[in-house]
This record gives C-alpha cells, structure tokens and sequence, in this order.
C-alpha cells in the first residue's frame, strides 16, 4: 500500500508588504503628518517676512491701506497690519494638522480675515511643494525600514490519509 508523503510548506516573509491596509495607511497617515508640522515649522513664517507678497504673489493692496499700515508700523508688510494674525498664526494652538492616508490639511485658528488673505496665507511655491514631497518620502521609507513584522504562512496538508 502507498502512502504519500505528507507536503507541508511554509512560507515566511518579512518587512513593509507583509503589512494589512490599515496599517499600511496608518503609515501614509504619520508620513502626512510630519510633511504638515514640516510646513507649519519652516514655510508658513515665510509669510510674513519681508519680501513674500512677491515670493508668494500677494495681491497688490491698495494705497488706503498700505497708509494705514505704515501708519500704524513703519515696517508694514502684507498679512502684518498689526501683528495679530501672525501672533495668533504662529502662536501655540495657532495651526493644527490634520493628516490621512490621502494627505494632509492645516487649519489655522485667526480671528476673521478676508478669505483672499487666508488663500495667500496657505500657498506654496514650487520649490516648496517639492520640498514637501521630499520629506513625505523621506518619512515614509523611514517608517517603511522600521517595519519588523514577519507573516507565516503555512501550506498543504499535514495529516495523511
């Protein structure tokens, strides 16, 4: 009588696509969040430093205003009538990220402004939306390398027959 012989196989692999979706997507998700602190930290007080109405294309303000300004700071410049939008922009509590596995969104916490200014207040130029993917690839291979999990998985038939 013959008797096979029991095929068993089993398989183990290691790193990044031994991940599910959901963890991959936690993943995308710590990826997004670190490119909107990136922002946070190093593009949006670009805004209000002398020579961003240019750098970011501002709007050219009228000369009512650009009056009042230099009345009430010699060193006027667009988005910095008095101060208090960059204050409460850069200020702690002032921007939050908010990141998902699709990207990420900042929302700024300013008393009401003019939605003109709040749209100049969040471009970015070409160079920086490069820079930005840069880090976002940069975070997600870090995160992707730190991946440890190890999936088994095991094949055929154990038991005779």
């Amino acid at each position: 009588m013959y008797m096979p012989m029991p095929q068993i196989a089993e398989v183990r692999a290691r790193g990044w696509h031994t991940l599910s979706k959901r963890e991959f997507n936690n993943l995308m998700k710590k990826a997004w969040q670190r490119v909107g602190e990136f922002w946070i930290q190093n593009f949006l007080p670009r805004h209000f430093q002398p020579g961003a109405a240019s750098r970011y294309g501002y709007k050219r303000r009228s000369r009512e205003t650009v009056a009042r300004g230099r009345a009430l700071n010699a060193a006027w410049r667009p988005l910095h009538m008095t101060g208090r939008l960059e204050r409460e922009v850069l200020g702690p509590g002032g921007a939050r990220v908010i990141a998902s596995f699709r990207g990420v969104r900042i929302t700024l916490r300013h008393h009401p402004v003019d939605m003109m200014v709040h749209e100049e207040l969040t471009r970015i130029t070409e160079d920086e939306r490069q820079e930005l993917m840069k880090v976002f690839h940069q975070e997600f291979a870090k995160l992707l390398d730190g991946v440890k999990k190890t999936k088994r998985k095991r094949t055929g038939n154990a038991t005779a027959s």
